[in-house]
């Protein structure tokens, strides 16, 4: 009787089919499961014997058994054939893998060498770069060295024509302090003498001219005038604001005590220059008082129209080619007077000192000016005066208003 190990593939299904149990699988899957089987019913695969499960073609499967026998030895050949072919790969496989080996082994002795030979010519380069470095700034040390003592060598000679010009301006503000000092002593001695004689002429002249209007009026039948030769009334040339004319006047009126004819008369002589257009506005002399006088003098002189005209003259204001300073500066006191006759005394002397500075011709002074401001219109006009001489002395100057 065949046992469980004798049992062929188509056996083991047949037994397993009548066990109702799985079929599918190997021949080795199909023994274990139907081992398992045969334990778990307490059957012993020693001694169990399947009879019924013999085939009636007994040499079919002994012939079966033959040819498995030979398909195993076949198998086992070409096995052993291809056991043979992977050993020989493994071989070959070893010695490609020795000469990758030892390619690899070249090529990092190579690199090693190129690593070695590459380091050594950037320490090379460096080295030689650092030679060119030190080259180049030894030369260009010895070029701004060069250029330094040349810069100090036109310093120096530019040092000294400075200082020679700083002495040359030295001598010549020693004499223009010599010659202004002079100047002032000659002025001081003559000023006296002079004024005099001014106010001696001023004196004769209102004296002639009282006396010929005091003819004048006698003439027309008026009341007589008396001799006023002694008074000496303020002067009203359009120069100088309306206002402190009239303020002026009113004030010499209280202090000598005149009459009508009297005001009448110190008025028509106070009247001086352009101013004197106004009497003839007055055809007929009987027609000629006080009141009407001083209000033409006002209306002409007073109005804010013509306070606007001298503004706009005072602002245009500059100084011309042949002028001098002292004339531009009479004229802007003139307009200034004029345009802020009614302003604060601090207003009224900075306008001034603004208006003759940005006037100025010549460029030095102007800007001598600006560099050192003077607190009044007087000291600002002589530090101007100064400087023009000496300027004049010096040399050559250039205009403001020039190309």
């Amino acid at each position: 009787m065949p046992r469980l190990l004798d049992l062929s593939v188509r056996q083991l299904k047949k037994e397993l089919e009548a066990r109702q149990l799985l079929t599918k699988g190997n021949k080795s899957k199909l023994q274990t499961r139907l081992l398992q089987s045969m334990e778990a019913r307490g059957e012993n695969s020693e001694t169990y014997e399947f009879a019924d499960m013999v085939s009636k073609n007994d040499n079919e499967l002994q012939a079966l058994a033959v040819f498995d026998n030979e398909t195993r030895t076949a198998v086992s050949m070409g096995m052993t054939t291809l056991l043979s072919a992977i050993a020989g790969v493994q071989e070959s496989l070893i010695q490609n893998t020795a000469q990758v080996d030892d390619i690899q082994q070249r090529i990092a002795d190579d690199i090693v060498k190129n690593s070695a030979q590459l380091k050594e010519r950037v320490q090379d380069s460096a080295t030689l770069l650092e030679e060119r470095i030190q080259q180049n700034a030894l030369v260009m040390g010895e070029r701004a060295y060069a250029d330094l003592a040349k810069w100090r060598l036109n310093l120096s000679v530019h040092l000294k024509k400075l200082e020679e010009r700083l002495l040359h301006i030295e001598a010549i503000n020693g004499q223009l302090s010599a010659r202004q000092e002079k100047l002032e002593r000659d002025c001081q001695k003559s000023h006296p003498k002079v004024e005099n004689e001014i106010q001696a002429t001023d004196r004769n002249v209102d004296r002639h001219n009282i006396n010929v209007c005091g003819n004048e009026i006698l003439d027309n039948n008026l009341p007589k005038v008396v001799n006023t030769s002694h008074l000496s009334p303020p002067i009203f040339d359009g120069t100088m604001p309306i206002s402190i004319f009239k303020l002026q006047f009113e004030m010499s009126v209280k202090l000598y005590k005149w009459n009508d004819v009297e005001k009448l008369a110190a008025l028509v002589l106070a009247i001086k220059g352009p101013a004197t257009a106004i009497l003839q506005t007055f055809a007929n002399m009987t027609d000629l008082n006080y009141e009407a006088v001083m209000g033409e003098l006002e209306r002409r002189y007073g109005s804010e129209h013509w306070r606007q005209i001298n503004n706009m003259q005072l602002v245009n204001r500059v100084q011309k080619p042949n002028e001098t300073i002292l004339d531009y500066a009479n004229d802007i006191e003139r307009l200034s007077n004029l345009v802020y006759a009614n302003s604060s005394k601090d207003l009224l002397e900075t306008t001034k000192i603004q208006s003759f500075i940005r006037g100025l011709r010549d460029c030095e002074i102007k800007l001598a000016m600006y560099s050192m401001p003077k607190s009044t219109f007087m000291e600002t006009l002589s530090y101007a005066i100064t400087r023009k001489v000496a300027l004049d002395l010096a040399g050559p100057k250039l205009n403001c208003n020039d190309n």
